[in-house]
């Protein structure tokens, strides 16, 4: 079991979701992540990565945009994470 608060953890099981093609649980860990830590620059990068790399017909569209919601909001986001972000969700039409 995860400790509730235990970041690590979450960047950690988003990784090996990843690895194994969950992108859907991939990303709701990189999510609790950045809701636990909202200043965790890591699980941002993480996350932007996910989407980089994802088919965006398997993220829910609400989720993702939390996420772009979040990513303005968080001043310790690099340019190139919120590029590759908005490009991922503009390019979607999410």
């Amino acid at each position: 079991m995860i400790k509730p608060n235990y970041t690590v953890a979450y960047d950690n099981l988003g990784s090996i979701f990843k690895d194994l093609g969950k992108s859907n649980e991939s990303f709701d860990s990189y999510l609790k992540l950045i809701e636990l830590d909202p200043t965790n620059s890591k699980g941002y990068n993480s996350l932007t990565i996910l989407l980089r790399d994802s088919d965006p017909q398997k993220f829910d569209k609400s989720k993702l945009r939390n996420i772009l919601n979040l990513l303005l909001e968080n001043n310790n986001i690099s340019h190139q994470d919120l590029f590759i972000s908005f490009n991922f969700l503009y390019g979607n039409e999410l």
